[in-house]
């Protein structure tokens, strides 16, 4: 009926055989899903790239990560938003517009307090280059003051990475930015995030 549509599978997976069959919405499901929001236009399904699977499936393990912990009573999770819902417009300098593009929003419970944050999910994949570009759109963003014009907070930026080894690269590289601007950042690898994500503390 065109509500699921099979993506490509890999041949040779790792159960001795072709991998698992994954399927997308199809363009009926997207009709269905997107029922009464007219600005949701309906796309063919495609198989997205290992490196885009990869980083998706990542955020979506954050999040689950997340829900679990609400459930154990640690926090509660206010908001989540994924890309492209957590995108940010703002006007830039000589009033030229631009969008920031994190991974995600999150808005955290922990006690009496609440925990803003916007989420860079690296994966090791990208050169410190492309992250330090990152970091100073994320610090002009940031001095904008959209955020906290139009929410009355300006959430920290928490970058998860996979391993210590990133870890160190990621802070040398914020390092280099102006002390106030360091301020903004935090940076955890997977097994840490949730501590410092519920606390805003990070060594």
């Amino acid at each position: 009926m065109g509500v699921l549509a099979p993506l490509a599978r890999k041949i040779g997976g790792v159960r001795s055989g072709s991998s698992g069959r994954c399927y997308a919405l199809g363009l009926a499901g997207q009709r269905l899903l997107a029922s009464g929001q007219p600005e949701r236009q309906p796309r063919h399904p495609y198989t997205p790239g290992e490196r885009y699977l990869a980083h998706t499936l990542a955020i979506a393990e954050l999040y689950v990560g997340l829900i679990e912990s609400e459930r154990q009573g640690a926090v509660e999770v206010i908001a989540f938003q994924p890309e492209p819902g957590c995108w940010r417009p703002y006007q830039g300098p000589w009033g030229a517009r631009l969008t920031l593009k994190p991974d995600a929003y999150l808005k955290l419970g922990v006690g009496g307090f609440a925990y803003s944050w916007l989420i860079e999910r690296d994966m090791a994949t990208e050169s410190l280059a492309t992250i330090e570009r990152k970091a100073r759109r994320h610090v002009d963003y940031h001095q904008s003051g959209s955020e906290l014009r139009a929410h009355g907070v300006s959430p920290r930026v928490a970058w998860i990475v996979p391993d210590d080894d990133r870890a160190k690269a990621i802070r040398d590289v914020l390092d280099r930015l102006p002390t106030d601007a360091k301020r903004l950042f935090a940076v955890a690898t997977d097994t840490e995030a949730l501590e410092v994500l519920s606390t805003g503390v990070w060594s």
